[in-house]
């Protein structure tokens, strides 16, 4: 798939032969610290996330063009790319065996990464991948640490409009809550 400042190619392990994904992030000269910023902050958050619907990172690497990150797994596709295709196929029966056990491993998930003191900030159709009948939350490029023991919000802008909770959108400030109702915006889109 492809971003606004990078992309996701499937690569093959010299050492073993295994496959993986590498989302790879350009470098571009007009904001090069931000995105670099960005990158590292993204590899510290998955890097310490061990969960069974999570994204697996197994590397990083980074050059004066670059940033990319060694993920697994390689995913067939986004949700919103199933659930485009679900809808226009009126495949409601293949749809009705995945959604229900796919909300309790998306939910599972997210309050794995709040138990871990990190906010996604962009739960949405397309940061959620599947292969074949697993599903998995990605692409924390937004996502912030926080101290779990601490409810307080953070501010900053970011998300998907059509995604984001109220009080973000007239503040800014987000709390865990915001990544529910994300989540729950998505259950509704299933």
């Amino acid at each position: 798939g492809h971003g606004r400042y990078g992309y996701v190619q499937d690569v093959k392990s010299k050492l073993n032969g295994g496959k993986f994904a590498c989302k790879v992030m350009r470098i571009v000269c007009h904001n090069k610290h931000q995105i670099t910023r960005m990158m590292q902050s993204e590899i510290a958050i998955v890097s310490r996330l061990r969960h069974p619907h999570v994204v697996k990172m197994y590397g990083s690497y980074t050059t004066p063009k670059e940033c990319g990150m060694i993920l697994l797994p390689i995913a067939e596709g986004t949700l919103e790319d199933l659930l485009r295709r679900w809808s226009s196929n009126r495949s409601w029966q293949e749809a009705k065996k995945h959604v229900i056990p796919w909300l309790g491993c998306l939910s599972s998930a997210v309050a794995y990464i709040h138990s871990m003191g990190v906010k996604h900030k962009d739960i949405k159709p397309s940061n959620i991948l599947y292969k074949g009948h697993q599903i998995y939350l990605a692409d924390f490029g937004l996502s912030v640490q926080f101290d779990p023991q601490n409810l307080s919000t953070s501010s900053g802008v970011g998300g998907t409009p059509a995604y984001t909770a109220p009080e973000a959108m007239v503040d800014g400030k987000r709390g865990r809550s915001a990544d529910i109702f994300s989540l729950g915006c998505v259950f509704m889109e299933m």
